[in-house]
């Protein structure tokens, strides 16, 4: 299939109250069950190793490589996977961070289930068609929230610990969000120009309006028992340079993330 380079464009839709985020509309032409969002920047050491591990899963996947400004040799690796459904897109926000840049995939994802992944992590072996199972057996037509496993960057295969929904519930790991009844219909977004902690933001606006709005019966989520993600532990990544004082360094960032998808949900429905 022949590669397809998108470019973001800015567009409000109308009737809808939210400041700061951003919003993008595109008309669908062919569709994927899955899209996978991979945010990139200057990533090209990693991602050919990725973009093997989602040749491997033999599934019905659309790819959405999400570039922020890099200056590698990233399109060099990408041509190599033409059999690949892949859609480049560009993300042309003034402030480069990893909000912008995933909100920039997701902009433009047209696939019926819409994860994320890392540019140096991979996905377990058959986790798609586990997942394609698991949602036609349950009829999970919002999201299926899966486990995810922390290994050795060097062996996937060398567990260091094991993450269920429970404990990891605002991480984007292991994370599949039905497009149509999930990320359109609860009008989920990422919260524009924000450093840090998009995947706490993201996923405490989902659960705030899966409890205000009732939707799963008060609960925040359901976990499936379906190892789909190995996040691997490299000693260089952007995460572990940040060091234990991660939050204490981010604490603005953090309380934000937390508290703005439970305020601008009261602030609306008061409204």
């Amino acid at each position: 299939m022949l590669n397809k380079t998108l470019l973001k464009t800015n567009f409000k839709r109308p009737g809808i109250k939210t400041p700061g985020l951003f919003i993008f509309v595109k008309n669908y032409t062919t569709m994927r069950f899955f899209s996978v969002i991979i945010p990139l920047h200057n990533s090209a050491a990693t991602l050919d190793e990725l973009l093997q591990n989602i040749r491997e899963q033999d599934e019905d996947i659309e790819v959405i490589i999400a570039n922020d400004s890099s200056t590698d040799n990233w399109e060099e690796v990408v041509s190599k996977y033409n059999d690949l459904d892949i859609v480049k897109v560009e993300c042309h926000e003034t402030v480069h961070c990893p909000h912008n840049t995933k909100q920039t995939g997701l902009n433009n994802a047209t696939g019926e289930l819409i994860t994320f992944i890392d540019h140096d992590d991979l996905f377990a072996k058959g986790a798609f068609k586990n997942v394609r199972a698991r949602i036609k057996e349950k009829n999970l037509d919002i999201y299926c929230f899966t486990m995810f496993d922390e290994v050795q960057y060097d062996c996937v295969d060398n567990v260091v610990a094991n993450y269920s929904a429970n404990n990891s519930a605002t991480w984007m790991h292991g994370k599949f969000y039905n497009r149509k009844n999930c990320i359109e219909k609860l009008n989920l977004r990422f919260y524009k120009d924000l450093a840090t902690h998009e995947d706490v933001f993201f996923n405490h606006n989902l659960m705030a309006k899966l409890v205000l709005f009732n939707i799963t019966g008060g609960v925040m989520v359901f976990q499936e028992d379906l190892l789909t993600y190995h996040w691997r532990n490299w000693p260089n990544s952007t995460s572990r340079q940040w060091g234990p004082t991660f939050i204490y360094d981010n604490m603005k960032d953090y309380i934000l993330a937390l508290s703005y998808p439970y305020l601008s949900l009261i602030r609306d429905w008061n409204n």
